[in-house]
């Protein structure tokens, strides 16, 4: 290389992303995995096509209504909110699972709906709003925001107020 000649810049190689791990079958849950949005979203489809079908296909969708109860109940965290893969998160993610419990029949007071309750009751703000911080999404835990927030404040009344 000579004096006027000049090195060519070397980049760095992207970052690879981490993808968002994906809930693994194990001895409790022997099902396939999924996320917690697609399971809620599907369960209130099935719940709609099954108030539609012929008593041959209502035993089909039924069966499926069950798989996604199943796998929403057995994925409720300890203080009774589910994780999301794609929104912030905690808030997020409870609302889709308790609209996929109550569109597979689950009662309203089945005991895993009354934790989420209170869980969502304890996390309100004072201002009467939620917030939740997007970097409990690296660890797969609820951290609250430092003000109320339009999304979650929208998320929370609606997982309490689901019909």
């Amino acid at each position: 290389m000579t004096p006027t000649q000049t090195k060519p810049a070397q980049t760095a190689p992207a970052p690879t992303p981490t993808p968002t791990p994906t809930p693994t079958p194990t001895a409790a849950w022997p099902g396939p995995s999924s996320y917690t949005e697609c399971t809620g979203s599907a369960a209130i489809a099935l719940s709609h096509l099954h108030d539609h079908a012929d008593p041959a296909q209502r035993a089909v969708y039924q069966r499926a209504l069950g798989r996604a109860q199943a796998f929403l109940l057995h994925t409720q965290s300890p203080d009774g909110s589910w994780s999301a893969a794609w929104g912030v998160n905690r808030i997020y993610g409870t609302l889709f699972a308790v609209r996929g419990l109550l569109a597979s029949g689950l009662p309203r007071i089945h005991p895993s709906l009354t934790k989420t309750a209170l869980w969502l009751e304890n996390i309100q703000l004072p201002d009467g709003g939620w917030a939740e911080h997007h970097s409990g999404c690296s660890t797969n835990t609820y951290v609250p925001g430092p003000t109320s927030r339009p999304a979650s404040t929208a998320w929370a009344p609606l997982a309490l107020g689901c019909r």
